[in-house]
């Protein structure tokens, strides 16, 4: 969440945002490059790694007032994406993010189709990373499990965008037929047996014959959940805001079914 923003024109302070947006607008003639900066308390353990940003607008970045370098190949949005190399530059603990960044030519009013709009948006920029979000700009350690029956959203996730496994034994006695059924979930769901697809669903009935896959005895079962990009989409690019925000993952215990 960005806290301020700095219009480098020789004017003095900064500038708070409000829902991303700024008070004043934003024209690449009027303001070549600015400054954006952020406040990101680490608790101990919490691992950033990257700062991804939308597009190649974004020019420098800043940990704690040092430089840190771009790198190629992480992507979250599209292959015009720019990425800063954070690793080890986070300490436990209050730090600040600055990014030197110039406005788009797509915002200029003579070019965008959504003149007074954009032009008063802050870009979007991502800290990706081994974390789990435990407060308001405060992160702290992932302990690396899913639980089932509760959404990503409230496990520290709130805006993972990816792919979350569900791992579990199931017992087979060889004799009759064994499904599965996921009650409640909103995503992509492919369910592996001993490392072999038995399905893949994308709406319901999120329902998968298992015994083609199963073995006598003790059997490994993958649920792999696939959600969107929706949770980091905070608002549309013409500064609309979701009427909802998406849930992700297992929302209820999955059930077994047995049958000859």
């Amino acid at each position: 969440a960005a806290e301020s923003w700095h219009l480098d024109t020789g004017a003095e302070g900064w500038v708070t945002p409000v829902d991303r947006r700024v008070t004043e607008p934003i024209r690449p003639a009027e303001a070549p490059w600015h400054w954006l900066r952020a406040k990101v308390t680490c608790d101990a353990g919490a691992r950033p790694e990257w700062l991804v940003c939308d597009s190649p607008d974004y020019l420098e970045a800043f940990v704690n007032g040092v430089a840190v370098p771009q790198v190629e190949g992480q992507v979250v949005w599209t292959e015009e994406n720019v990425a800063f190399d954070v690793r080890g530059r986070f300490r436990e603990g209050e730090n600040w993010l600055h990014v030197r960044v110039r406005t788009s030519k797509y915002n200029d009013p003579r070019l965008s189709p959504m003149p007074g709009i954009t032009e008063h948006l802050l870009q979007p920029l991502v800290l990706v990373g081994e974390f789990a979000v435990s407060g308001p700009n405060q992160i702290g350690a992932w302990s690396g499990q899913l639980q089932v029956g509760k959404p990503w959203e409230e496990q520290g996730l709130p805006h993972f965008a990816g792919l979350g496994t569900y791992r579990s034994t199931l017992e087979w006695s060889g004799v009759g037929r064994v499904g599965l059924h996921l009650p409640e979930t909103t995503d992509a769901i492919e369910v592996v047996v001993n490392g072999q697809t038995v399905g893949v669903r994308v709406w319901p009935p999120y329902v998968f014959d298992l015994t083609p896959a199963l073995n006598q005895g003790e059997n490994c079962l993958e649920v792999r959940v696939a959600n969107t990009l929706g949770n980091l989409i905070l608002e549309t690019y013409a500064g609309a805001v979701p009427s909802e925000y998406p849930v992700s993952g297992l929302l209820a215990a999955p059930e077994l079914l047995y049958g000859p």
